[in-house]
């Protein structure tokens, strides 16, 4: 079959008007380079596959307003499709067609089981394009280029450019051209009285792109046991894609593969839902965080795969955000979260890159967090928690903060380097508050602080156990819980006995590349038994041996690589393939390609 990328329920970023920063991977680029071949017994396979026995309902923004919903006369518009006097069932497919859809979908509860699926670029577009608008430039010295957007209406909460830079609103004023220098940067005022706000976007925008006005929430599930698959979400005036039905609790709600950016608060926010999954998605330039969960409600959810990046509210903005502080008063009411965080991609967020409060029993496994505002991971009111092969890169304060208010937290198999980027400041790659540090597991770690000049020479700490929140003001001295070398750590504490400092010799850190080389410390160095860890790496890689290095690890595999990828001589062959039928006619393939298989020279997709 010629299936295209968006047939398979993802997305091939080159085929995308969308720009990404050139210094980091673009997100789900479908066919990576790792992805070598399918076999062409492939066409055999998919052939003999059934299709489900759901009912298949069409919708298509460039059809007539007539249509009954066949594919040969397609309903114009979801929310029509989901007015239409009957209930979806298990499986039945609501197949959206290419185009743009200015509407607010709602999913609700009596469509318990409905599959939403995108076939080609659907855009849930939660803005309405400025038109006309006037960009202008005071004359003050210094001064940020402003937008005056014509036709907002007093219950506008955002103002978005296309060129990633997103507003939100501040309480009405009485601006004047002469006030604009004291309208702060990412901010509006509406001009009581008039369909009119001044917005300071700050002078780094172009008038070439097209602003829009976010007018509506284009996506909400109310219904359990739903999957929403593939679409563009953006511009929205409030969380881009929310599962919540106030106060009933949703189970089984799947949301996969889908765009969400330009949101004027969280990417995907999810409340009062549990057994879910939030998989392959690519969420950025929010303006809170990109991925929430909220701690009362939500449990047993996997966040796996996802790329979050540039979400944008001053030191709030996470990646991923999983809880809240309702719980500081009383840490013994945290909710228990149970949830599995693994394989996902977070950096350049605002604040930390993954941040967990107030939730018990998480497990963090093979996720990259790099180049955030704040910590790489960040810990508050947590118990029982489990990093097993993350990695913490450059993040402006610590790689792995767990405060004081934790206790229970395991970390094996991970790699800490080059953190506590803020100049002037001493933020070590591991801090553990004190309190936090009873019960807690910490071994086979690879920690490494390259040499610093200038006003950061000093900056030498590896790992902080005096817990004193480092900072300009505060910094860790007592040299029995301040550490600047691993063998340090070992001396004062009953932790790292196996633990390794030296550089992991990433293949291209500065751009996102944290595949190791040969000369890697990190290379058959892990504890294949820690709690969490699994056979393969986070690209399905199996596990194996690199003759070049004596095994120096622990467990069942004493040459499992700390980190979250194993170092892989030469790409491997085709295993592992799996095809997900969605419906007739849409499915997901997946596949592996473990590294101790035989290369293979060409591929070919048939």
């Amino acid at each position: 079959p010629n299936l295209t990328a968006y047939e398979m329920g993802g997305f091939d970023m080159a085929r995308s008007s969308h720009s990404f920063p050139t210094s980091h991977p673009r997100p789900r680029d479908i066919w990576s380079a790792y992805y070598l071949a399918v076999a062409i017994s492939l066409c055999a396979a998919v052939a003999s596959i059934p299709a489900l026995a759901a009912d298949t309902t069409y919708v298509d923004s460039a059809n007539q307003c007539i249509g009954d919903g066949t594919w040969a006369n397609p309903y114009c518009r979801i929310d029509t499709a989901l007015a239409f006097p009957r209930d979806y069932g298990p499986n039945d497919v609501l197949a959206v067609k290419t185009g743009t859809y200015y509407e607010e979908v709602r999913i609700p509860a009596r469509d318990s089981g409905l599959v939403l699926l995108a076939r080609g670029t659907v855009i849930l577009q939660g803005g309405e394009l400025c038109n006309p608008c006037i960009l202008s430039r005071p004359a003050a010295p210094n001064s940020p280029l402003i937008l005056s957007a014509i036709y907002v209406s007093q219950d506008t909460v955002g103002i978005i450019s296309d060129d990633l830079e997103s507003t939100h609103a501040q309480d009405d004023g009485t601006p004047s051209i002469e006030d604009l220098p004291n309208l702060a940067d990412g901010t509006f005022l509406r001009i009581p009285g008039q369909d009119t706000a001044l917005v300071n976007f700050s002078s780094g925008i172009s008038p070439d792109y097209p602003v829009y006005i976010a007018k509506r929430r284009p996506l909400k599930i109310q219904a359990s046991n739903v999957v929403v698959r593939g679409f563009y979400v953006v511009n929205s005036r409030d969380d881009g894609i929310q599962v919540a039905d106030d106060g009933v609790p949703l189970h089984g709600v799947r949301i996969e593969n889908n765009i969400v950016h330009h949101s004027t608060n969280q990417g995907i926010d999810v409340r009062w839902s549990v057994n879910g999954t939030i998989s392959g998605n690519t969420v950025y330039q929010n303006g809170d965080h990109g991925i929430y969960l909220v701690s009362v409600g939500v449990e047993n959810y996997n966040i796996l795969g996802n790329t979050s990046f540039m979400n944008l509210k001053p030191d709030v903005a996470n990646g991923i955000r999983i809880g809240n502080e309702n719980f500081k008063a009383n840490p013994d009411t945290a909710s228990v979260g149970n949830h599995v965080v693994a394989n996902n991609v977070v950096y350049e967020n605002q604040d930390s890159g993954v941040e967990i409060q107030g939730v018990h029993g998480v497990t963090l496994r093979s996720n990259r967090s790099y180049s955030n505002g704040d910590h790489g991971f960040d810990h508050l009111f947590a118990r029982s928690i489990t990093h097993i092969g993350n990695l913490a890169y450059r993040n402006n304060t610590d790689g792995i903060s767990v405060e004081d208010s934790c206790s229970g937290i395991s970390i094996q198999n991970c790699i800490l380097v080059d953190n506590g980027q803020n100049t002037g400041d001493e933020d070590p790659e591991l801090e553990v508050g004190q309190t936090a540090q009873y019960g807690a597991v910490i071994d086979h770690n690879l920690l490494w602080r390259p040499g610093r000049t200038g006003p950061d020479a000093t900056d030498q700490v590896l790992v902080d156990f005096e817990g004193t929140n480092q900072g300009s003001s505060s910094y860790c001295t007592d040299t029995t819980k301040c550490f600047k070398t691993m063998a340090q750590f070992r001396l004062h504490t009953v932790h790292e006995d196996h633990g390794v400092e030296g550089d992991p010799v990433f293949t291209n850190g500065s751009a996102g590349d944290f595949t190791t080389q040969s000369s890697s410390k990190a290379i058959d160095a892990a504890n294949s038994s820690a709690t969490g860890w699994q056979a393969t790496d986070a690209r399905g890689y199996n596990r194996h041996d690199y003759a070049g290095k004596s095994n120096a690890g622990t467990g069942a595999r004493a040459y499992d690589d700390i980190g979250p990828y194993e170092f892989d001589v030469a790409p491997g062959a085709i295993g592992n393939l799996n095809a997900d039928v969605i419906w007739s006619a849409d499915m997901d393939l997946s596949w592996t390609a473990p590294g101790d298989d035989a290369a293979v020279g060409t591929a070919q997709l048939y």
